[in-house]
């Protein structure tokens, strides 16, 4: 955003044009930042990249709130259109991050560089493909660290190359009609997986008992079928303690599995314990 927003605020109306697009990268990008680090150093959540998934629930109410004050800004005080679509189209893509984000970890990094290049290739041309590896990279490199499953990855994908069809831009050659048909489809795989259906080796299974409770844990299963045969968890309605769920068969439940909760994690965390969860589970 801090070079993206300049330049289509360039494209719509020159030099005044990048002065909206600062403001833009300011609030979509500077002050988010800043709002990160600062909850970092207060340990509101674990670091500034927000790596756990339920840090990201926390962090968000914040995020929102600069990037979308920065939108009205923008439509109030009459910058370009450019510039204006642009971050309309980033408060709806973080909406629907967010939303999975309740269930599952997708990776932020993926729907930025797929936004990005999308929006590029729209305003400046087709030529503008050949930074399609460079996506590609940023994707290899989140599953690489183990930040993210390549699932969670390619999920990221959708949203974010769908940032352009809010763009009112006379170059876009893309149909709502087709963007609004895309995204029904990926909201419908999210509702196929919440209702313990198998897709893609995914699926979703109910949490019982302790602070987790009737939410929905989306897992890969293994070779042979069955899920991960545990998980912890803390912070949030978790509080400082680290709970246990590991996986039972349960005819009555539509995945044939739940994570029962087990108990608290008597096992004192280490040194090394902490070093561990500074990476967490992309799944969790």
């Amino acid at each position: 955003m801090l070079l993206l927003a300049p330049l289509l605020g360039w494209h719509g109306d020159g030099w005044v044009g990048i002065g909206w697009g600062a403001v833009a990268a300011a609030f979509t990008g500077v002050l988010p930042t800043v709002i990160l680090r600062f909850g970092e150093r207060r340990q509101y959540w674990g670091d500034r990249h927000v790596r756990r998934r339920q840090d990201r629930i926390v962090a968000a109410p914040g995020v929102m709130a600069s990037v979308i004050t920065g939108t009205a800004l923008l439509h109030g005080f009459g910058a370009p259109v450019e510039v204006t679509a642009l971050v309309t189209a980033m408060v709806a893509v973080l909406l629907a991050l967010l939303v999975v984000t309740f269930f599952w970890k997708v990776s932020v990094h993926s729907a930025v560089a797929s936004g990005a290049l999308t929006i590029l290739v729209t305003v400046f041309g087709p030529w503008l493909l050949v930074l399609a590896p460079v996506v590609l990279l940023i994707g290899c490199s989140r599953v690489r660290l183990r930040c993210h499953t390549a699932g969670q990855v390619g999920l990221g994908l959708q949203p974010g190359r769908h940032e352009v069809s809010t763009l009112s831009l006379p170059t876009c050659p893309c149909s709502a009609g087709s963007m609004a048909a895309e995204e029904s489809e990926h909201m419908q795989l999210i509702h196929r997986w919440l209702a313990g259906e198998v897709v893609n080796n995914n699926v979703g299974i109910k949490v019982v008992g302790g602070p987790s409770n009737g939410r929905t844990k989306i897992v890969k299963l293994g070779s042979d079928g069955t899920p991960p045969a545990r998980f912890r968890t803390s912070g949030g309605r978790a509080g400082p303690d680290r709970h246990l769920y590991e996986a039972v068969r349960s005819t009555n439940a539509p995945a044939g599995w739940v994570y029962s909760h087990i108990g608290i994690d008597p096992t004192p965390e280490t040194e090394t314990t902490h070093r561990l969860e500074q990476r967490p589970n992309p799944l969790d």
